[in-house]
Order: structure tokens, then sequence, then C-alpha cells
């Protein structure tokens, strides 16, 4: 295969002679790193496609799509809660089974406290997904985010769920590295 990376010339010796000739392989690298992260989101929607028609009940449907998720994703955790229309309580409906219920209880803990105003609080309530680049840096909508780094998260996204009536709940999805959505 012929590498079509740009060539660079480092230096040329006073006495007109090469000194080194390299590649500058960054672009190829970041094109295979995309076609495999795209590649990885083929395959977690193809296996989510299937269980979805082999789900005999929504419990199922959701545990099958978190599993999947982390399973052939390769994200850290992923949960689905139920709720959030500003009166109601947001209630843990399915995480991944590797997953810690702690972590998830503390999160869903979070999002109901009337003290903090949480990541999946705001895709409950407006609808909007939140996506959390680096929960390093520290931000008003990951309460939880320390609990989230001594897990090994490093970044998040809360996606709403939504039926005609407006958004009904969320999907939370945690990545172990940075600015992974």
């Amino acid at each position: 295969m012929y590498d079509r990376a740009p060539l660079c010339i480092h230096a040329i010796g006073a006495d007109g002679c090469l000194v080194g000739i390299t590649r500058d392989r960054s672009q190829r690298e970041q094109a295979e790193q995309d076609l495999r992260r795209l590649s990885r989101t083929h395959a977690v929607l193809s296996r989510c496609n299937r269980s979805l028609a082999r789900a005999v009940d929504e419990r199922a449907l959701l545990d099958a799509f978190c599993t999947n998720l982390v399973e052939v994703g390769r994200y850290g955790f992923a949960w689905v809660g139920y709720g959030g229309r500003r009166d109601a309580r947001i209630r843990l409906a399915a995480y991944t089974e590797q997953g810690d219920l702690g972590f998830a209880t503390s999160i869903v803990a979070a999002a109901n406290s009337g003290e903090h105003h949480s990541a999946c609080r705001v895709a409950c309530e407006r609808g909007e997904p939140v996506i959390l680049r680096d929960l390093s840096s520290r931000c008003d909508l990951a309460p939880w985010a320390d609990a989230a780094l001594a897990q090994g998260f490093r970044s998040m996204i809360a996606l709403p769920l939504q039926a005609d009536h407006g958004p009904f709940g969320n999907f939370s999805i945690f990545a172990d590295t940075p600015d992974a959505f």
C-alpha cells in the first residue's frame, strides 16, 4: 500500500547531504482512529437493533441497550432514568450490569436534589442533549464529577428520551476518555 503521508525534510548538512526524512503520519493515524470509532458505533447500532427485535419487555430492552454500549461500544457506564418533569423525580430504570449501583444511585440522587441542576435533569426537563467533554473541569451540571472521576470516567453525554408529549427521561453514557462525544 502506498503511504500518502507528506514527506518532511529535517535538515540539509553543510555539504549538501540530506540529514533526515520522515513522514507525517498524524493525519493517517487520526483517520484510522476515526474509522475504528465509526466501526464501533456501527457495531453498537447493529447490536441494539437486534436487541430491539428480540426484546420481550421494556426492561430487557433498556438493559440490553446499556450492556451493548459498554460491551460493544467500550463505554464505561450507561444508564436510563425516567421522570424529570419539573415536579417528578427521576428514577433509575436500567443501568449496565457491570456498573456500580452506588454510582448510579448517586447520579440519580444528584438529579433529584434541589441543590444542583445536573446534566441528566437538564436533558429530562428541556429535551436537549447535554455533553460534558471533560469531567475534570469543574461544571455545575456534574455535582457527581468526583465520583465519576474515581470510577475512571472522563466525559459523559445525557440524551433526552422524548415522546409526543415531550421529554420523559434520559439515557446517559460515560466514557473513560475526555471529549468522547
